[in-house]
């Protein structure tokens, strides 16, 4: 009998039999860390995938071997994930060895960055929203909580009132960190991850949207993974071929808005906005 130790991905497929309804589960397996007895995570991964294809083919079957593909199909496959609607795709060394929990081998490739952030508290609802108006973020670097900015979209009205209410028996008059708004702090005990589009300079989120409560993560887990960071030179930046002037300067102070990101958000939602704005007096210049 042969004894294997893999990393395996679970799929779930459902088929119509009979008028009813059968689940089948899929073992996708992606990595082989042990064989006979043999702890083969000191192997680089294209010497484990060798000895896995040994084991397992890609063809159907209720186990089978995860797709590898090359590296010069990167950009493609990137492509296509992005198009159906995926996170996007993960990149390994053929050469690295396996460290659990050291993924400095890995590059994450995301079609809209999202990862897990901190609670450490919450704004006051401003104007019509209910309960709260945004959740302050952090992630934990060398045991330090660190601020990672707000998110304030992506919530119901009842989802809301009700992440308040888990919210208040964890109020605290200790700060995580600096804030030069009023916050309501919270003891760091929930985690939620947040979809946003890329990091600023100074390490916070930008365009950051809620996607879900994540219970099944510790707080003192929660790292800042390694994505795009947004920048610009002393020179300025360059949007739709327009030189931006003074890019860093904060147009929406309370929000944590330079003036490049707003042209950049205009630059994607311009095909949009144009046939309701063109020919229409946007704004009344006074000539002296």
């Amino acid at each position: 009998m042969r004894t294997v130790g893999g990393r395996v991905a679970h799929a779930s497929s459902s088929r119509q039999h009979s008028g009813a309804v059968r689940q089948r589960i899929l073992d996708m397996v992606f990595d082989l860390l042990h064989l006979d007895g043999i702890n083969l995570r000191d192997l680089p991964l294209g010497e484990r995938q060798k000895r896995l294809a040994g084991l397992l083919s890609e063809e159907p079957g209720v186990v089978r071997r995860s797709t590898v593909w090359p590296s010069d199909m990167g950009p493609t496959l990137y492509k296509q994930a992005c198009k159906l609607g995926l996170e996007g795709i993960i990149s390994k060394k053929l050469s690295g060895i396996y460290r659990p929990g050291d993924r400095k081998d890995w590059t994450k490739s995301k079609c809209r960055a999202r990862q897990e952030f901190v609670v450490c508290g919450y704004t006051p609802p401003k104007s019509s929203l209910p309960a709260f108006s945004s959740l302050v973020l952090g992630t934990y670097e060398n045991g330090k909580l660190i601020p990672r900015g707000k998110v304030g979209t992506g919530f119901s009205e009842e989802d809301r009132r009700d992440y308040l209410k888990m919210f208040k028996p964890l109020e605290t008059s200790k700060p995580a960190f600096s804030s030069a708004e009023k916050v309501i702090w919270l003891r760091p005990q929930f985690v939620v991850e947040v979809e946003f589009a890329e990091i600023t300079r100074d390490g916070s989120v930008r365009q950051a949207s809620f996607v879900a409560l994540r219970e099944d993560k510790s707080p003192d887990q929660v790292h800042m993974d390694a994505v795009q960071t947004a920048s610009v030179d002393s020179k300025g930046s360059k949007v739709a071929g327009i030189k931006i002037s003074s890019p860093d300067r904060m147009v929406f102070p309370g929000d944590g808005v330079a003036k490049l990101e707003v042209a950049k958000y205009y630059e994607r939602v311009g095909d949009l906005m144009l046939p309701f704005v063109a020919n229409r007096p946007l704004s009344l210049l006074r000539q002296a």
